[in-house]
């Protein structure tokens, strides 16, 4: 209770402190979620902004937001005019008010490919004797972070369809015992050392560890992933503007996003090598039935 308090304090703070911003008083208004702050982030979002302003011919402004409450909040009162979310928190913001989804930006690392078919993994020891998803009822299974995409929602997910089975039988009756390790790579290596029989990642975090050293190469077995035949896509994030933006800023805000090329800019955005691309509600079709599913509370989808 007491943090819902804290955190509803903390968007009637923010909201209070842009009110009267927007473009509506001749400026255009940014709201970034809390992500790392530092001077070289500073810089980066400063010569974005400063082409954006010349793009549109208006000043432009941003905002540092208090958590993502905060942030869906403004955008959808009206109180900024621009805001990039996670794709969680986009199904949020469009059940709390009129927002548009007016680019996507495209995340190159999280695609999928022949040599990549997966967003996220099922891992097994080398002498388990598990060889499929067949084999893992019973079994003891270890998920990463309860709030973390492919480390538990995805796989989650997929056994919910894969084997017809509700989130109750999953967390209590499927298997012999429901583990989470805390991260990713605790996961594989829990898997590694037999503490789980079977254990969700992402996928490239047993490469790595062979790399380092913290395993051997083979300790490990890709056993089942989710990929994109689960009818979720996770290689896109959302950059959404507040509804009633007029038409012509519109179309200057679209075609100054579909044709920006700055390599150091996306990088520092998590996209390296990626590129606005026009919306796309599809895309995010997929998570929203994923959260149905799995029951996924505000709190839940909101989670950092």
């Amino acid at each position: 209770m007491k943090k819902v308090i804290f955190s509803m304090l903390g968007v009637a703070l923010f909201l209070l402190l842009i009110s009267g911003c927007g473009a509506s008083n001749n400026y255009f208004t940014i709201a970034y979620l809390p992500v790392e702050d530092s001077t070289e982030v500073q810089e980066i979002r400063g010569q974005f902004q400063e082409n954006l302003s010349e793009a549109i011919g208006m000043e432009v402004k941003e905002f540092q937001t208090t958590s993502y409450s905060a942030a869906i909040e403004a955008v959808s009162s009206g109180k900024v005019d621009m805001v990039m979310l996670t794709p969680f928190s986009y199904i949020v913001a469009k059940s709390k008010g009129e927002i548009e989804l007016i680019a996507d930006l495209t995340i190159p690392s999280a695609a999928v490919s022949e040599e990549k078919p997966y967003y996220s993994c099922f891992f097994s020891g080398k002498d388990s004797g598990i060889e499929s998803l067949d084999d893992i009822k019973g079994k003891i299974i270890a998920f990463g972070d309860p709030v973390s995409t492919t480390g538990h929602l995805l796989p989650k997910y997929k056994l919910t369809q894969e084997f017809d089975l509700t989130v109750e039988e999953i967390e209590n009756t499927y298997f012999k015992d429901v583990m989470f390790s805390g991260g990713h790579d605790k996961t594989v290596i829990g898997v590694a050392q037999g503490t789980y029989d079977v254990g969700a990642a992402y996928c490239e975090i047993s490469t790595i560890l062979e790399d380092k050293g913290v395993i051997e190469s083979g300790d490990v077995k890709v056993i089942g992933g989710v990929g994109p035949e689960s009818g979720i896509s996770i290689g896109t994030t959302p950059l959404v503007v507040r509804s009633g933006l007029n038409d012509e800023l519109k179309t200057s805000l679209q075609n100054f996003l579909y044709s920006y090329e700055d390599p150091a800019y996306f990088e520092n955005i998590g996209a390296k090598g990626g590129a606005y691309v026009p919306g796309n509600e599809t895309n995010y079709e997929g998570l929203k039935k994923l959260s149905d599913t799995l029951g996924l509370t505000e709190e839940d989808l909101l989670a950092d």
